[in-house]
């Protein structure tokens, strides 16, 4: 295969100019590279090489002017507007990037500027005509925005050439409008156009007159079939070229090889995910010999693929260009920079747990405070929220200190934060077991800050903190890691733009999908549908031609394509092929073998048996002590709801390290609930509750759960936020209770409080030839006219269902009646040691006061109304015998500890 670059150094060599005569302009500076790389191979002897340039530095050259950063650009503008109109450098951002965008484009199709913003003012003028009240301020702002836009880019155009540079666009205008010089000083010097297709006017421009000096060729890439195709948008810019431009009317059209219709063998596989596209990849590069490594090129249309591609590359392939940048937003260092970052543009005096845990625990925070998990352990166990930098410095050991005045100390003229931000990231640099990806991650981000400090210093407006902030997240967006590699030896790896002039024998195009290959219609404009119409910018139409240019020009000269496409049908990212296939297939040549292949994803669902737990002699030992000490109703309701938890932390004792949350936890609230009732109604027990005691109790209860949160959290953190709401809740939920009671009273009920929260042991011989002990503490037991109840107080939401029993063997099998077990444990155990003729138990559920006291009770149907609340020595014989089953398995050296299974876990929860 002969490349269109080779067949083109053929036909200049051929020419009546030498080759080093001649400046060559391509579309990019990665073609201008394989050119150079080219020459070099055909060359037999030394020669001084042609001027290569990328079209956008011949333009450049061309003006005059430099072409400026866009970051610079961006702050250069800032400062131009402000003298226009006052706004925040963060409000100024929002907009900024995609106004100079529109800028950019209106400047490199040479439109003129007075009458585009006189057209904008005209359409924003409508907006308001028919205003029948007066504008809002916000209005105001909005109308006053566009009328400042042709003053904005009058000012920032004319400081910009004034200082000898400008962005991109506004050199393609000076260089259109400057082109004069240029032809007096090197038209007569032969120029070569080598591979363009869609061109703006300024392009255009610059391009015909040189062609009207006679010594200038345009090579085109493209193949006749397309130009004879009337309709095919492949040739659409070229067939307009060729029809208008006066070049072309007065000398012969260019002749067009006929690549696209010699055998090809294309592959379209369909596959259902990223992932399978990534799959198919591997699968087709295992099977790629050696020797077309060289010859072959892996295009991502979608870049988003490149970290898994990256991954997936089969291991024997040792010799791979990546054309593409690893997005530094993606690399993990980021995430500890902006963690600190965010952090000091709060202005916050002390530091959130959150925060200092994000910081800790990353690797780079490792590394730089070796005792910083320890120290969010210790911050953990005091329950404190926000910790201040003195604190962290008695918590830390010395050789920790200095780092921590770096990260959290105060601001001064020798610690500025982007002099601080490098100093930790220059520590980093230093340690010597840091990775090669991480230490080329953190110089990167060096280097980021060291521009930042140079702009901050060109720039007044950067030297607050959120500007900082959000000009570093600015370039994030816009950096990349580079990869090492020969850029012209082995498997290339690229994006579809960077294909632009090169070819392939061998082609692995992923992602061939509608909305990626066309990319669609983009909103990334200010300017709208009808104004880019009436202006002549490119609409989406031609920017779909664009697209289609690069796709099959790509295809003219390959002889192996394989096109993966997903399509999946389900869910949210669902996909379509590109109409780009569906051409290929309408428009299918008599030599092209194309073959269509499913790539799906086949998951195959292996029965996984639920995790066991062998019971040994040492955990059977362990039992035994449990056994003996006594089993309680909540760990047997562990038991019921999940043997492995029992197993982990009845029987191992393994406590699970929650994390530190902002607002108090359901078990604090549950033990301030319980110790401020009891507290409460100490003086009660042995009495009948009365009207006026219960009346005086209401007055106690702020102070008392006060005194309960003090013991069980750190009251500094419940005067404010969430915290402060549930001190709240638990407040209503006492007082919740009172008033239950007085309402009884009121209805002439008559209570006398037996016990609050009392621990209750009982050791009973069981069926299994050992004695076993029971305990539990009952929160309430009271006599109501006459009947006992015991009480169980939730402060979670319970429904009256599951206290209610139809079937007996449910009660230990299903974990809905695990409360109804905890019931009938309590009355158990009540009755062993204070025997009542009537008694009833129930649970008051705090947040489902409206049901009242919810008993347990037996019926025949789960919808039978019929209900039998009381518990007499049937009842607890019944449960006793559910009870001798429980512990039964238990302690049966035969059945494991079972996991729950996913459904159990749902229910559960």
């Amino acid at each position: 295969m002969e490349s269109f670059l080779t067949e083109t150094i053929r036909t200049l060599s051929q020419g009546p100019h030498a080759l080093s005569d001649y400046t060559i302009i391509l579309p990019s500076k990665r073609a201008g590279g394989f050119l150079n790389q080219l020459l070099v191979q055909q060359a037999d002897q030394a020669f001084f090489s042609p001027k290569i340039y990328s079209i956008e530095d011949f333009v450049a050259h061309v003006s005059g002017v430099s072409i400026m950063p866009k970051t610079d650009v961006l702050l250069a503008g800032f400062s131009r507007y402000q003298s226009i109109q006052k706004t925040s450098f963060t409000d100024y951002l929002q907009w900024a990037e995609t106004m100079l965008s529109d800028f950019n484009e209106l400047d490199r199709h040479l439109v003129e500027p007075k009458a585009f913003f006189s057209y904008l003012g005209q359409i924003k003028a409508l907006d308001r005509w028919n205003l029948e009240e007066s504008p809002t301020p916000l209005m105001t702002d909005y109308f006053k925005f566009w009328e400042t836009l042709f003053p904005f880019y009058t000012q920032l155009t004319e400081s910009l050439l004034a200082e000898g540079q400008a962005y991109q666009g506004l050199v393609y205008r000076r260089a259109a409008e400057d082109l004069t010089h240029y032809l007096n000083t090197h038209g007569a010097a032969p120029h070569a156009f080598i591979g363009f297709n869609a061109l703006n006017p300024a392009e255009q421009l610059l391009i015909q007159e040189l062609l009207a000096q006679g010594n200038t060729q345009v090579f085109w890439d493209m193949d006749d079939h397309f130009i004879q195709d009337p309709q095919h948008s492949v040739s659409h810019f070229l067939k307009d070229y060729l029809g208008t431009w006066p070049h072309y009317k007065t000398h012969p059209k260019p002749d067009f090889p006929k690549h696209f219709a010699q055998h090809k063998n294309i592959r379209l596989i369909q596959a259902d995910s990223d992932l399978a596209q990534v799959k198919m990849m591997t699968k087709l590069l295992s099977e790629t010999p050696r020797e077309q490594w060289e010859k072959t090129a892996l295009v991502l249309a979608d870049e988003s693929l490149l970290i898994p591609v990256i991954y997936a590359l089969p291991q024997h392939i040792t010799s791979v260009n990546i054309t593409m940048g690893y997005p530094l937003k993606a690399f993990p260092g980021v995430w500890f920079m902006t963690t600190l970052l965010h952090y000091y543009r709060s202005g916050a005096a002390k530091i959130h747990h959150d925060t200092l845990k994000k910081i800790f625990t990353h690797p780079f925070g490792q590394r730089l405070i070796p005792s910083g998990t320890a120290i969010c352990h210790a911050l953990d166990k005091q329950h404190r929220l926000f910790v201040s930098l003195s604190d962290l410095l008695d918590m830390a050991p010395e050789e920790s200190r200095q780092t921590l005045r770096l990260l959290f100390g105060p601001e001064d003229s020798q610690t500025t934060l982007l002099k601080r931000l490098m100093l930790l990231l220059n520590e980093l640099i230093q340690s010597k077991n840091l990775g090669r990806f991480d230490r080329l991650g953190v110089e990167k981000l060096f280097d980021i800050c060291h521009r930042l400090e140079h702009l901050e210093r060109h720039f007044g407006f950067l030297q607050t903190t959120n500007s900082i902030v959000a000009l570093f997240d600015h370039l994030l967006q816009q950096e990349s890691l580079d990869f090492e590699g020969d850029a012209y030896s082995g498997l290339q790896v690229m994006g579809m733009l960077e294909t632009r002039v090169l070819d392939f024998e061998h082609l692995i195009v992923l992602s061939v999908n509608e909305g990626i290959l066309p990319q669609g219609k983009s909103t990334a404009s200010f300017i709208t549908y009808d104004m880019k119409k009436e202006f002549g910018l490119p609409l989406h139409t031609e920017k779909d031609a664009i697209y289609a240019y690069h796709f099959f020009r790509l295809l003219q000269r390959a002889k192996e394509v394989t096109l993966v496409y997903q399509e999946q049908t389900q869910g949210l990212n669902v996909g379509e092929k590109s109409r780009f296939i569906r051409l290929l297939a309408l428009d299918e040549q008599k030599t092209h073998k194309i073959t269509q292949v499913l790539a799906h994803q086949h998951a195959e669902v292996t029965p996984v048996a639920a995790e066991e737990f062998v019971k040994s002699p040492g955990v059977m030992d362990r039992l035994h002590a449990i056994a003996e000490k006594g089993f309680s109703p909540t760990a047997l309701s562990l038991y019921i709801r999940d043997p492995k938890a029992f197993y982990f932390e009845r029987v191992l004792s393994l406590s699970t390290n929650k994390p530190m949350q902002d607002s108090v936890g359901p078990d604090v609230v549950g033990t301030v609930v319980h110790e401020s009732i009891k507290e409460l109604y100490k003086d009660f027990v042995g009495h009948h509750l009365t009207v006026a005691g219960l009346k005086a109790l209401k007055k106690q209860v702020n102070a008392v759960i006060q005194e309960q949160f003090g013991l069980a959290y750190n009251t500094s953190s419940l005067v404010k936020g969430k915290n402060l709401i549930i001190v709240a809740v638990v407040r209503r939920y006492i007082e919740k209770l009172i008033d239950w009671d007085l309402s009884a009273l009121a209805e002439g009920h008559t209570i006398e409080l037996l016990e609050s929260e009392t621990n209750h042991e009982i050791t009973i011989q069981t069926n299994l030839g050992y004695p076993m002990s029971l305990k539990g503490q009952v929160d309430r037991v009271d006599r109501c006219n006459g009947t006992i109840r015991i009480i169980d107080f939730k402060t979670g939401m319970v429904q009256p269902s599951s206290v209610e029993i139809v079937d007996w063997a449910q009660l230990i099998t299903n974990k809905k009646y695990d409360k109804a077990f905890q019931l009938l444990t309590y009355a158990y155990l009540r009755q062993h040691t204070s025997p009542e003729t009537s008694v009833t138990a129930g649970i008051l559920s705090f947040k489902n006061m409206a049901a009242g006291l919810m008993c347990f009770a037996t019926k025949k149907g789960s919808h039978d109304r019929n209900k039998i609340a009381s518990i007499t020595p049937e009842v607890l014989k019944q449960y006793e015998e559910q009870l001798f089953a429980l512990v039964g398995g238990i302690m049966n050296p035969e059945i494991p500890f079972v996991a729950a299974g996913l459904d159990d876990i749902f229910r559960i929860n």
